[in-house]
């Protein structure tokens, strides 16, 4: 037994989260059996005519027990509405509702309803055929991913069977292998499929928590846990589902949250059995309807159950030696591309709903938005860094520009100025060599009267000059006496 710490609800089977406040389950010790306070105990008598033998197992929605019809003396299977869900008249009459229209359904691996009542106390219950075998969740939990012939006879089976609930217009909604029930009739292995409209009726209960999915995570559809239309494609996806298991011996999709199992449904691709380690990779054809059943838009998977049953006639044969032969590849069988940005072509998406709320439509859809904003946002952003990068790149090679001319202007003008210093530096030597030669006021040499002669001292260019020697002008020449020329180095008389 399972049992929620939330609500306190008790389950039996495979299941692993609640399906009214999506907690996880903890494995409760102790036998099945009815809990302190029910009425419901072996002995007891249901309807006047049911004798209660055992218990069979417990959901949801309430309890399973062994009863014999006291008149007929044949063994039924009798399931209980929980008396706190039997307190609400609506949930109360749904269950009804939903149990004469399974009765409806004529199928030979349908369960049959055989009964159906209200108790005087308020609770409900339904009786059907006693079947003796085993849950398929129970075949696989044992022995992992069955043979392909062995589970493609236990997929038709199902496959049939809801297409005759959908031709009555009934649409399963929990669908899973806990609901698959296997047993042998007439030598043969034969399946067939319990609990019609429960998930639906108990969807509607007062009892499962606002923003609730009522379902088994594992084999919802992501229309379903969106809170989408419903249709005969949701059971569809759920037997991919199941088919995946079958095949494989595990779930496509797995988290420790019932809200993380919901939105692997809606958003990440399942991996092909082919990719798994075991026999998986021998499925051949197989692999392509499983995944064309588990796509996600409902247009994508097939249309009906016929169409299904068709394709697993055109690819699994049975061989002169009863084996089975897998076709490799079928034409016409196209599985789904996942493309992104589209819903499957993601792994994740963080935002959605709350750790244990599945996402509404509106939740999912605003997601979508503010991923595409964040998408224009960067790629606004990318356009603006290059922008800026551009800029920044024209400004330094302005700058590195600007300062180049600013260096050849200072270069031009230092050596100018060097130029200037140079010649300066010169001029001033040569007059610094220059002696000034004595005149007389009133007496005034002849202009062919010889001048002494001046050399310049020589000067070299940076670095400074060697010292420049004065040489002295030559003696004058003093004429003979009796010379007519004045001699202006004569002494006056």
């Amino acid at each position: 037994m399972r049992v929620c710490a939330t609500c306190g609800q008790r389950f039996s089977g495979e299941a692993a989260f609640c399906p009214f406040d999506g907690a996880k389950l903890e494995v409760e010790e102790g036998a099945v059996g009815p809990r302190p306070g029910d009425e419901i105990v072996p002995g007891a008598i249901v309807g006047n005519v049911y004798r209660v033998d055992r218990v069979l197992g417990e959901g949801g929605m309430g309890m399973v027990f062994a009863v014999t019809h006291t008149k007929l003396n044949k063994r039924f299977a009798l399931k209980m509405l929980k008396k706190d869900l039997a307190r609400d008249p609506e949930t109360r009459a749904r269950f009804l509702q939903e149990a004469q229209a399974a009765g409806q359904i004529q199928h030979p691996n349908v369960v049959e309803i055989t009964d159906f009542a209200a108790l005087p106390d308020g609770s409900a219950y339904m009786v059907m055929e006693y079947l003796d075998g085993q849950p398929l969740a129970r075949m696989i939990k044992l022995g992992g991913s069955l043979p392909a012939l062995r589970a493609v006879t236990i997929i038709r089976d199902v496959a049939k069977a809801l297409q005759a609930a959908h031709d009555a217009s009934v649409v399963h909604r929990d669908l899973k292998p806990d609901n698959v029930f296997v047993l042998t009739v007439g030598g043969r292995e034969t399946a067939k499929i319990l609990d019609f409209g429960v998930a639906k009726v108990a969807g509607s209960a007062k009892l499962t928590r606002t923003g609730m999915v009522f379902g088994t995570p594992h084999y919802m559809s992501p229309e379903q846990a969106s809170g989408g239309v419903i249709d005969a494609r949701t059971d569809i996806y759920a037997l991919g589902v199941i088919m995946y298991e079958m095949f494989t011996g595990r779930v496509p999709f797995e988290a420790d949250t019932y809200m993380g199992v919901l939105t692997k449904h809606m958003f990440e691709a399942p991996v092909p059995p082919s990719q798994l380690p075991g026999p998986a990779h021998e499925l051949g054809a197989l692999e392509d309807v499983t995944l064309k059943a588990l796509a996600k838009r409902p247009e994508d998977r097939y249309a009906s159950m016929d169409e299904l049953v068709v394709d697993l006639d055109r690819i699994v044969q049975v061989g002169p030696d009863g084996r089975a032969i897998i076709a490799a590849e079928v034409s016409g069988i196209r599985r789904p591309a996942f493309r992104p940005g589209e819903p499957g072509g993601r792994t994740s998406v963080a935002g959605l709903a709350d750790e244990l709320e599945p996402p509404h439509r509106a939740e999912i859809d605003a997601a979508f938005r503010t991923e595409r904003e964040a998408r224009v946002q960067r790629i606004g952003m990318m356009a603006l860094f290059v922008v800026l990068g551009l800029g920044l790149c024209i400004v330094v090679t302005a700058l590195v520009v600007r300062r180049g001319d600013k260096a050849e202007v200072e270069t031009k003008g230092s050596t100018k100025s060097k130029s200037t210093e140079v010649t300066s530096k010169a001029t001033a030597s040569a007059s610094e060599s220059v002696v000034p030669v004595p005149t007389s006021p009133s007496v005034e040499p002849p202009p062919s009267a010889a001048v002494p002669s001046v050399v310049p001292s020589v000067t070299t260019p940076p670095p400074p000059p060697p010292p420049t020697k004065w040489t002295p002008p030559p003696p004058p020449t003093k004429k003979p006496v009796g010379d007519d020329v004045d001699d202006p180095w004569a002494p006056k008389k």
